[in-house]
């Protein structure tokens, strides 16, 4: 196994990261084509699988979208079957949300 220098480390993950970032940017935009996702369930998909059991208020901001528009997508997501939503215990205010088996299966598409 050949070492290399940290600059030169950094040089080749610089010279990749472009074309990365176009592949995941090109994948978006075909799911987004065939109408299996808008942006904003992109983005909630993405944010639940990073995440364990965030709460409405970290998806908006994530999405950034304000919380209406979020409950909206949300209400959209749950009758799809891609998410589930449950009340806090403490505070029945604080929803949490969850990727269903059917989300996990299509983001992992």
């Amino acid at each position: 196994m050949k070492h290399i220098s940290i600059h030169e480390f950094g040089e080749q993950v610089s010279a990749l990261l472009p074309k990365l970032i176009r592949h995941i940017y090109q994948y978006e935009i075909q799911v987004i084509a065939r109408g299996e996702l808008t942006v904003s369930k992109l983005q909630f998909l993405d944010c639940l699988s990073e995440q364990k059991s965030p709460t409405m208020k970290d998806l908006a901001e994530y999405a950034n979208l304000k919380r209406p528009s979020a409950t909206a997508v949300a209400d959209q997501m749950t009758a799809q079957g891609l998410i589930s939503r449950k009340a806090g215990e403490k505070d029945r205010r604080t929803v949490f949300v969850n990727l269903t088996e059917k989300g996990r299966r299509l983001h992992k598409s």
